[in-house]
Order: structure tokens, then sequence, then C-alpha cells
């Protein structure tokens, strides 16, 4: 079978064919858009005004970065003001970077002829030191908590409850170390009353179910206050669990759970209920958020009473 023939020998020795056909509708092009009173050298325009969602996820990268200098410009005072400092630094740097870091228009510079003003870099607040860190700390904490509350995007809310709940035991022992009180809020455990209003996630409920099963566990393998503070914990979740599952499609819960025996079983326990915690803020309804959020920081200070540790987002990484 013979090939269908190709295009004369001579079109590819003729490189410049196409641009002798094409100069002419090109000029017509440019003919054409200078006449409408445009230059081909004229200035970018500015970058559209950005949305709700990405207003807020700016505000808070900032905030973020913000944190993390004055945190790295500050002069601790003993070794112990030096660690929490530097976790305040590691954890903000980890925000910063979880929210997509701080946008900027033209990295290298304005180009010339553009009108448009770049937002100066966040300031390092304070003059470098440790109680400037710590108010700006609790400050942040705070504006955290009131984008987590009011943006419209449900992930990015759970991304910033997390960061809440950072931030909080963050304070929390940067203020142990300079010997000063917090100024944040230890949450709360979740209100048995806002289980029952609204659909729940199977696994919600086993986790509750699954800490409180652990924490009689570890009440009985204990003694003395250990053992009253898994008992006092064990009480706090059942209502909730049993409150969860009647709002669940099918009930979940077992009649016993796997409980490691090296101590880290109330921990781990409590992490896993963190991470319900976390998550429902994306899926909750806007006004369920305050109380989720508040959950979520009263469950790590358990996970840390317990020996645990919180990575820079407690619930998610």
């Amino acid at each position: 079978m013979s090939l269908p023939p190709g295009p004369p020998p001579t079109a590819a020795r003729r490189p410049g064919s196409w641009c002798r056909r094409a100069l002419p509708a090109l000029l017509v092009v440019l003919l054409t858009v200078t006449g409408c009173g445009l230059r081909l050298d004229s200035a970018p325009p500015p970058p559209p005004p950005p949305d709700a969602v990405e207003s807020v996820r700016q505000e808070a990268a900032r905030g973020a970065v913000r944190l993390q200098r004055a945190a790295e410009a500050a002069a601790p005072e003993d070794e112990a003001v030096g660690a929490a400092l530097a976790e305040v630094a590691e954890t903000s740097a980890a925000h910063a970077e979880s929210l997509g870091g701080v946008w900027e228009a033209w990295p290298d510079g304005v180009p010339a002829g553009t009108d448009h003003t770049p937002s100066p870099a966040p300031a390092v607040p304070g003059a470098g030191t440790a109680e400037a860190v710590l108010a700006e700390l609790v400050a942040s904490t705070e504006a955290a908590r009131e984008q987590a509350l009011t943006v419209p995007d449900a992930d990015l809310a759970a991304l910033l409850g997390s960061v809440v709940v950072r931030r909080t035991w963050a304070a929390v022992d940067l203020a142990r170390a300079l010997e000063l009180e917090p100024g944040v809020s230890a949450g709360a455990p979740y209100p048995v009353p806002a289980l029952q209003a609204w659909q729940m996630d199977s696994r919600t409920v086993e986790a509750l179910d699954a800490a409180r099963y652990t924490y009689e566990v570890v009440g009985a393998r204990s003694e003395a206050e250990r053992r009253e503070r898994a008992a006092r914990r064990a009480e706090e979740l059942r209502p909730l669990a049993e409150a969860a599952a009647t709002q669940a499609a099918q009930d979940p819960r077992r009649g016993a759970y796997p409980v490691p025996g090296d101590g880290s079983a109330a921990a781990a326990a409590e992490e896993r209920v963190l991470r319900q915690w976390v998550f429902r803020v994306s899926v909750a309804p806007r006004d369920a958020r305050p109380e989720l959020i508040e959950a979520a920081v009263h469950t790590a200070g358990e996970l840390r009473a317990w020996g645990g540790t919180l990575p820079p987002l407690p619930g998610i990484g």
C-alpha cells in the first residue's frame, strides 16, 4: 500500500515562507490594535481585587508571617523562654505555608508605570521581647478564631480552627515560661445538646465512644489521682458518645476497643477525638463552629495532659 503523497520537497527547506505569508496579517493586527488606542508597551493592569475567601486567607497568612518574625526577633531570657519562642516561630512558619503564603502581585518589583501599590510586608511587633511575642500570639489567636468563624469557605475554616488550637497552647507554654497568665481560653467540652442538632458521622461516634472506653480501661489500670482523672474524662465522654450515636445513620459503637498498655492510650484516644472536632468544622453549619473550635482546644489540652504533643496543625497533620 502506497502512502499518501507528502508536501513537496522544497517545503521543508523554505522556513521563511510562513513569515512572508503571515506578515501581512500580522501588520493588520498591529494596525488594528494601535488604531484602538492601545499601546503594546503599556503597563500591565493591576491585579483583580480578591474575593472574601482570598482576603481572609491572605490576612491569615500575613498574620502567621508576622508572628514568625516576631518570635525569631525576640531575645530569649532563658532556656525555657527560648524553647517556647522557637516553638512559636516553627509552628507559625508551618501555618504560613499551609495557608499558601503571602501573595504578592509582582514579587520582583512593581513594573514601571503601574499605579498598583503592594501591601507592605508584615511588620514585627514590639521591641523584640518575649512579652511582646506573647501579646502578639494572643491577639493572633483571637484573630484566627474570628476568621474561622466567619470565612465562607468551610475547609479554610477548619484549617484556621486548627491554627487556633496550636496557637492557644503555644501561648500557654510561652506564658508559663515567662511566669505570666496566658490570656487565652483553654476551651470547653462540646455541649451534649449541640450534638443532637445535626447529622453525625459514624467516625465521630466511634472516636468518642472509643475514647470513653479507653479512659475506663486506663482508670482501671491506674491508681490515685490518675485513676480519678481517667474516670472524670470517661464521664465527660460518655454522654457525648451516646448523644452522637442517636444522630448517626448507624450506631457504630462496639462493646470493646483495643487499648495499648504502654501509657500512650489516652493521648492517642484524644488525638482521634481532636481530629473529629476539626473535621466537623468543615462540614457543620457555620453557627456550630464556635463550640467545635472550643471543643478542639479543650481536647488538645487533654491530649497534652496525658503526655501527647501537638503538631503544627492539630487535628489535621
